[in-house]
C-alpha cells in the first residue's frame, strides 16, 4: 500500500480530451529548454469539477523518443508534480486557485536530467501560477469597477434596445 502522500489519483490528472482541449484553448503558456507548459485557472462550478487538486495532463509525443524514454520522462514530471502539489497542500506555496495544467516534453528533454525537467516544471508552474492569479484579481477589480458604473435602463425609455457604446479612454 502506497502512503495517501506518494499516490497519483485521477483527481489530479486530466484525463478527457476535452479537459485538454480548455487547456490549450484558453490556458497561458511558458515555454523552457526541455517543456512547454500551458495553464488555466479552472472554474469549478461552471464545469462540474470537485477537485480540490491542482491537475496535470503530461503529453510525450515519439519525436522525443522510443517508448523507454518517453515513459521515464512522463515518470519525471508526474513525480516533480506531486511533490509540488504535496508542499502546496501543506501550505509552503499559495495555492489558492486551482490550475489546469498540460506539459509538453519537447526534443531536449530526452538529454536533460530528472532534476533538470523538475526545475523548469517548479520554475514554469510557479511562473504560470503568479500569472494567473494576477489575471484572476484584474479581473476581479475591472468587475467592482464596472459594476459600480452601471446605470439602469427603465424599459421602453428610448434606445433600451440598442446597445451602447463604451466612451474611450484617452
Amino acid at each position: 500500500m502506497t502512503n495517501s502522500s506518494q499516490d497519483f489519483p485521477k483527481s489530479k490528472r486530466l484525463l478527457k480530451t476535452k479537459e485538454f482541449r480548455l487547456v490549450f484553448d484558453e490556458g497561458s503558456k511558458k515555454v523552457s529548454d526541455s517543456l512547454v507548459l500551458l495553464a488555466r485557472k479552472r472554474n469549478e462550478a461552471k464545469e462540474n469539477i470537485s477537485s480540490p487538486h491542482d491537475r496535470i495532463g503530461i503529453i510525450v509525443s515519439k519525436k522525443v523518443g522510443n517508448a523507454v524514454t518517453r515513459n521515464k520522462i512522463k515518470r519525471i514530471i508526474r513525480e516533480h508534480f506531486r511533490k509540488m502539489s504535496h508542499h502546496q497542500e501543506n501550505g509552503d506555496l499559495l495555492g489558492d486557485v486551482k490550475i489546469d495544467f498540460v506539459a509538453i516534453a519537447r526534443k531536449s528533454a530526452a538529454l536533460n536530467k530528472g532534476s533538470e525537467i523538475g526545475v523548469s516544471l517548479e520554475t514554469s508552474m510557479k511562473k504560470l501560477r503568479k500569472k494567473l492569479r494576477q489575471i484572476s484579481e484584474n479581473h476581479r477589480v475591472e468587475t467592482k469597477k464596472s459594476a459600480s458604473k452601471v446605470i439602469p435602463v427603465k424599459p421602453g425609455a428610448q434606445g433600451a434596445n440598442k446597445a451602447q457604446k463604451a466612451p474611450k479612454k484617452s
